[in-house]
């Protein structure tokens, strides 16, 4: 199941952050025992919003080496790891 439909983000801002996003479910998915839900508040989303721009920085510089395509098959492999 691709990550668009496990996640409720309808929309990444890039390829690469579909791409990173996918590979930390996958990563994620190997290390937890059980399954839990979280929420986020409001305070939550606003103190997320202040770290945006330092997390888009670091993906891109972690993707800048993939071509598009590249980041395609990225993360179509991560949400292939993940059942």
């Amino acid at each position: 199941m691709p990550v668009r439909a496990r996640v409720h983000q309808r929309r990444f801002p890039s390829l690469a952050a579909e791409a990173l996003v996918s590979l930390v479910v996958a990563a994620e998915h190997f290390t937890q025992a059980a399954d839990a839900v979280a929420r986020i508040t409001k305070a939550g989303l606003k103190l997320l919003a202040t770290i945006d721009p330092e997390v888009d920085a670091l993906m891109q510089s972690v993707t800048r080496p993939l071509s598009q395509a590249q980041l395609r098959e990225l993360a179509r492999l991560c949400d292939a790891l993940v059942p």
